[in-house]
């Protein structure tokens, strides 16, 4: 049974597939590569609907690494 702690898990599993760059103004986080995620996702098992809960961990995610200041 796939429960939330899994979604999180699944989302630490994509840790290596975000998309940003780097510029004079320091890193732009862009967001996760959806294809590479989805391969990552098929490798361990986990089910349909748990892109749409990685995809609300990373909305959360990409407000903070982009905050001004930080």
């Amino acid at each position: 049974m796939w429960n939330a702690w899994d979604s999180v898990m699944a989302f630490l599993s994509c840790h290596t597939q975000w998309h940003a760059e780097c510029g004079m103004g320091g890193v732009i986080w862009f967001g996760l590569k959806y294809a590479d995620c989805k391969n990552v996702l098929e490798d361990i098992g986990a089910p349909i609907g748990t892109f749409a809960d990685l995809r609300v961990m990373e909305a959360a995610a990409l407000r903070i690494l982009n905050e001004v200041g930080s």
